[in-house]
């Protein structure tokens, strides 16, 4: 890392992430993935050649626009490049009674503190690394204070710790081992959002099917949002499971890594159709909400409609995209709604969608919740689970058969306690 050092204050400011020459490695890298780019614009011919029939000339007109996104999926990863080069944080190390307090505190579980220090992440969000160790020969029995079987501190207690001295709610970071060990090592610990998110989730299968085709992931990032996926794959059985689950994989696996949503997409894309999957994509349904100032934002290609209940309002996010590669990427457009405390997001697939008419809809979810009974988010899909198939038992052409595979997501948001 390269740094500066202010002795005066005690403050030390990262300036990236990379020594210079690695920087250099990766924004050369990026340059060569930016002339790969280029290098696709020259299929980008849209005038008719000379002897050319109509048919032949959409042939290669169809082949130069996937030459084309092929190129900006380069461009995508130049950016990615870039970006992640250039990457920086600020930091600083606390001193005089933060640092006091959190020594004393820590040693009172018989914790050595070796150094702290606050993380501005390039989310804009604090984040606490920790150097520290259970103290030599200072184990604790199992089952007392915050220790477990193994007489090891828990990371809970110093994230309660830490919280006391900073005045916020500061959780140990998703990727924190579970005890402080008796070796020095780096611990970090993230601070809450305002915001946390609880879920629920039923589905069924269709019948005469043994597994079904549709698939779903609930995924909390270091960036301080919260994401539900949900896809519905193409038919039903073996091979739509596949499908769908793959997409979900790879969604997660690229949110994680820090692409932002269209340069996912663009990413999934490429795959998809690279896997000759044209004829079978599935749907894809995306709720990201920032926990830390509650807006929510929606990217549903091919999906069913997703609901969201305010306080006395209901709200219907209707698909207005193609399935993944039937529409450029930039077009995709991108639903914003901003939620708050006692907020529902229902997510489903068109196997429960189907059996809800509009008046039926705002009637089920009207009586549902308003009801004290139907507050977990477990309970809710449920319920939403029977009424459909309810509702599917009472249509004639049934034969009180499942006719889909049926999935419900309910994500509830609540306040972080303080």
């Amino acid at each position: 890392m390269d740094m500066l050092i202010d002795k005066k204050r005690g403050e030390k400011n990262i300036e990236g992430v990379f020594s210079s020459y690695n920087r250099l490695r990766i924004e050369n890298y990026a340059e060569a993935f930016h002339d790969l780019a280029f290098n696709f614009t020259k299929f980008d011919q849209r005038e008719m050649q000379e002897g050319e029939s109509r048919g032949e000339y959409l042939a290669r007109r169809k082949e130069s626009e996937q030459w084309q996104r092929l190129g900006k999926r380069y461009s995508d990863a130049a950016v990615m490049m870039d970006a992640i080069a250039k990457e920086c944080y600020s930091c600083r190390r606390p001193r005089g009674i933060q640092r006091t307090s959190l020594y004393l505190l820590l040693r009172r579980e018989n914790v050595t503190l070796k150094n702290v220090y606050e993380i501005q992440n390039r989310y804009h969000h604090k984040e606490y690394c920790l150097s520290m160790k259970v103290a030599e020969g200072q184990k604790r029995k199992a089952g007392k204070g915050g220790y477990g079987r193994n007489g090891l501190c828990e990371t809970e207690t110093a994230a309660a710790i830490l919280s006391g001295v900073f005045g916020r709610k500061i959780l140990p970071a998703d990727n924190c081992p579970v005890f402080i060990g008796d070796e020095c090592r780096d611990y970090l610990f993230v601070e809450e959002g305002r915001y946390h998110v609880s879920t629920g989730m039923a589905s069924m299968t269709k019948s005469g099917e043994t597994i079904s085709g549709d698939n779903y992931s609930f995924l909390q990032g270091r960036d301080g949002k919260m994401r539900a996926l949900l896809s519905d794959g193409v038919g039903s059985g073996e091979e739509a499971c596949r499908d769908s689950g793959h997409l979900v994989d790879l969604a997660e696996k690229y949110l994680e890594t820090g692409f932002d949503k269209k340069q996912m997409l663009g990413v999934l894309e490429g795959i998809m159709m690279g896997n000759a999957m044209e004829n079978r994509i599935p749907t894809l349904d995306l709720c990201e909400i920032d926990l830390h100032t509650g807006e929510c934002e929606f990217v549903k290609l091919g999906s069913a409609p997703t609901l969201i209940k305010y306080d006395r309002m209901m709200d219907e996010i209707a698909s207005e995209n193609l399935l993944l590669g039937y529409e450029k990427i930039e077009n995709i457009s991108v639903i914003s709604r901003q939620l708050k405390e006692d907020n529902y997001i229902f997510m489903m697939t068109d196997g429960v969608a189907d059996y809800f008419k509009e008046e039926q809809k705002k009637e089920l979810f009207a009586k549902m919740l308003g009801s004290k009974g139907y507050s977990d988010p477990t309970v809710l899909a449920n319920h939403i689970m029977n009424k459909a198939v309810q509702l599917s038992a009472g249509d004639p052409a049934e034969h009180n058969n499942i006719r889909d595979d049926m999935t419900v997501l309910v994500l509830k948001i609540d306040k972080s306690a303080d």
